[in-house]
């Protein structure tokens, strides 16, 4: 199944967010992508 570009860069921005939140303790509250 093939995801849209848009939908690829949201769930990588999501990803990036919960691995901070898990590794380092804290993260960004909201992210932004472009």
């Amino acid at each position: 199944m093939k995801k849209k570009r848009s939908e690829l860069e949201i769930q990588i921005s999501t990803t990036l967010i919960q691995f901070e939140k898990e590794y380092m303790g804290r993260g960004p509250v909201d992210i932004k992508t472009y």
